[in-house]
């Protein structure tokens, strides 16, 4: 039996779809997003994208900002954590 794992990308305000990639393999959504990202912002430019704390990081903050011009929204992993610092995420 084979597993489909499928990463999407919705335009909320329209509930439109704007991209998605479906991989056989096991990839984490780290891997998958900046793609997802850059093609929809392609499709429509949006002011600010959300994701769930899985993809918090800074790279994907720094991302959004500089190279797409948009906000993040994405919840703080572990505000224990020592990585949670950095120009876009909170100190």
């Amino acid at each position: 039996m084979t597993i489909l794992k499928q990463t999407i990308s919705v335009d909320s305000d329209h509930i439109s779809l704007q991209s998605f990639h479906v991989t056989n393999s096991r990839r984490h959504d780290s891997q998958i997003a900046p793609f997802i990202l850059r093609a929809s912002h392609r499709v429509k430019k949006s002011k600010c994208y959300v994701m769930d704390n899985g993809f918090d990081s800074e790279r994907f903050h720094k991302l959004i900002h500089e190279d797409m011009e948009s906000q993040s929204l994405i919840p703080i992993r572990d505000w224990h954590a020592s990585y949670v610092s950095g120009k876009f995420r909170p100190c």
